[in-house]
């Protein structure tokens, strides 16, 4: 009986190693499973290459800046011409290049007003006694203007005065210059700012704050901080595609002079 018994034992134990080998089996895969998963856990960011822009710093509420679309005329005629009696005098004419776009401009101080050609851009004012005069451009670009006022003296002979649009005029930065860690700005109109586009403000090569984003038409304010370790002199501010695409110059600024603490 107790042989059988014996019998009986080894043939259970034989019978169950089987089972156990495949509880032992999933039992390690289970094992496996919790360690590759904290082994292959998401990788952290990637290690910002030379290219990568540093973050931008913290601003200080001073150095915010905002542009509106008005401007007023920035010359004034050196003389008031002579008005003319008939049909004579002189032509002023020209063209304007840089845009495809119909433009209302204004000859002071006679008030006269003519629009540029679509097209072509061409113009002209025709019948101007001689005196000073200043050409005023409705660009719609603020108090940077895209076709700046010019001044032009008609003397005995027709005048040719050709112009250039700006799609991104300098701007003046406030301030110009100052210690490192200095907050300052700048407002303007550029077209590439425009519907809510912003760009990158840059310290040479640094970014150092924000420009927009800019109102539909392009007008944008911008603000910037000079980075503590800044050299004493000169330094180019520019503006740059905004941080994460390529940094492509959009415009430059101006130039910012570092001074002693």
């Amino acid at each position: 009986m107790s042989s059988a018994g014996a019998g009986n034992a080894d043939v259970s134990m034989n019978a169950s190693t089987p089972l156990c080998r495949a509880l032992l089996a999933v039992a390690l895969a289970v094992l496996c499973l919790a360690g590759c998963s904290s082994d292959e856990s998401s990788p952290p960011p990637p290690t910002a290459g030379p290219t990568a822009l540093p973050p931008t710093p913290t601003l200080a509420p001073t150095s915010t800046f905002t542009q509106t679309s008005t401007r007023t005329i920035t010359g004034t005629p050196t003389s008031t011409p002579t008005p003319l009696v008939g049909e004579g005098g002189f032509t002023i004419s020209g063209s304007i290049s840089g845009v495809a776009r119909g433009f209302t401009m204004i000859l002071q101080p006679l008030g006269r007003t003519v629009t540029s050609d679509h097209d072509s851009g061409a113009y002209a004012f025709e019948h101007v006694p001689p005196g000073d005069y200043l050409i005023h451009v409705e660009d719609g670009c603020g108090i940077t203007p895209c076709i700046p006022d010019e001044n032009v003296t008609v003397v005995d002979a027709d005048v040719v005065v050709d112009l250039t649009y700006d799609w991104c005029p300098m701007p003046a930065l406030v301030p110009s210059s100052g210690p490192p860690g200095t907050a300052g700005g700048f407002g303007g109109h550029c077209y590439f700012l425009h519907s809510g586009r912003s760009g990158g403000v840059f310290f040479d090569d640094v970014l150092v704050g924000t420009a927009g984003p800019g109102d539909t038409p392009g007008n944008y304010g911008a603000n910037f901080v000079v980075p503590l370790d800044a050299t004493v002199g000169p330094h180019t501010i520019t503006v740059k595609s905004a941080p994460g695409n390529p940094a492509v110059l959009l415009f430059t600024a101006g130039v910012f002079t570092v001074t002693e603490q």
